[in-house]
């Protein structure tokens, strides 16, 4: 259920009270009712409120620098009711002042009143709304900060991770490369030079991926700069045929890769970003 918004009636006599309860009668609002200013001002400092209405007794005296500072204080929609005497002049001085101020002579009734308590509700309950709105467009923005924190510290332990096995990877692979390096200079047959040849081959791949998996985390981080390398096309698919037909002969399979001629003896470009 919804709290009910609080209205501040400043009336230094009770003669429009029977008005005002009568023009507030079933609406959502309730009422505080005061008969002075410092009153006026101490339950505007307590107390959140929706309007306020200043009597016709109160706004006879509305040239009155205190009374012009009471409304600066409050801060808060106004209606005023002056009376026809008085009208003009509170008329012209409600000009100097930010807040939203009606005037209203009494003889309007209670139903122009009603109207008019009824517009400042409105109001009041949508400024409520952009407030409410707005903390929690302020929590998803905190959320969001700590959000980003941490997925930029998940980022730098993955980063980290794969830094590591990196590292791991390169210092056995190079072992093992080193020592088919070895076993490719002895003497033997061409059959075990091929396996030796393809082995080689497949801990360089190996090197190489993990290169991209760091790369690919460096991507992801915005940390990796821009490469260009030249490259041979005919280099990278005897590569490819070297790596496949290790596989279809534990597969009991075949692979054939035919280069048609002319291949172009130029480099091309591959871009890493």
């Amino acid at each position: 259920m919804s709290q009910k918004a609080s209205l501040l009636f400043v009336n230094s006599t009770v003669d429009k009270l029977e008005m005002l309860e009568a023009a507030i009668q079933g609406l959502p609002i309730d009422m505080i009712h005061v008969i002075s200013w410092d009153m006026a001002l101490n339950r505007v400092q307590n107390t959140e409120l929706a309007l306020a209405i200043i009597d016709s007794q109160l706004c006879s005296d509305f040239g009155n620098a205190a009374l012009q500072a009471f409304i600066r204080e409050m801060e808060i929609p106004l209606i005023l009711m002056p009376d026809d005497h008085t009208l003009e002049g509170v008329q012209q001085m409600v000009l100097q002042f930010n807040q939203p101020i009606d005037v209203m002579i009494p003889s309007f009734g209670s139903g122009m009143l009603r109207h008019k308590i009824q517009f400042f509700l409105k109001l009041h309950a949508q400024e409520r709304e952009v407030e409410h709105v707005t903390q929690k467009l302020q929590g998803c923005m905190v959320n969001t900060d700590l959000l980003t924190q941490k997925v930029t510290e998940l980022d730098a332990a993955k980063t980290e991770f794969l830094t590591g096995i990196s590292r791991t990877v390169h210092a056995t692979m190079n072992g093992v490369i080193g020592m088919l390096d070895i076993a490719l200079d002895e003497t033997v047959g061409d059959k075990v030079k091929d396996c030796l040849y393809t082995a080689r081959s497949s801990a360089n791949g190996l090197v190489a991926m993990m290169n991209d998996i760091v790369d690919i985390s460096s991507i992801e981080a915005g940390e990796i700069p821009i490469e260009r390398k030249h490259c041979s096309l005919s280099d990278i698919l005897l590569d490819i045929d070297s790596l496949l037909q290790a596989q279809m002969i534990e597969r009991e399979g075949t692979f054939d890769l035919t280069l048609q001629q002319p291949i172009p003896a130029r480099s091309i470009w591959t871009r890493f970003d």
